[in-house]
């Protein structure tokens, strides 16, 4: 699966494909071909409107901590740390 200057496309499994996506140029387009979006930037809500993949940004991480995607078939799950951890005074989760 090729790489680009904007990112990359890869199989997670038979069914389901990941994207990793560095510039916002071609969000829409990964949104579409994966089930799966990383983007390593803030996506902005406008930007982020009609993906229907699971889209995992840096906001994303910055509120839940790190991510575990569990896929199943075609079921995709994802967790976070603070989902797990449950909210303590010190790390300031609700």
């Amino acid at each position: 699966y090729p790489c680009d200057e904007w990112g990359c496309v890869a199989p997670l499994s038979a069914d389901t494909k990941v994207a990793f996506v560095t510039d916002k140029t071609s969000l829409a387009e990964d949104c579409g071909r994966a089930q799966i979006v990383i983007a390593f930037y803030p996506v902005h809500r406008n930007d982020s409107a009609g993906c229907d993949a699971q889209l995992i940004d840096r906001r994303a991480v910055w509120r839940g901590g790190a991510h575990t995607i569990f896929v199943t078939g075609e079921r995709i799950r994802v967790q976070t740390a603070n989902e797990i951890r449950g909210a303590r005074p010190w790390t300031g989760a609700p």
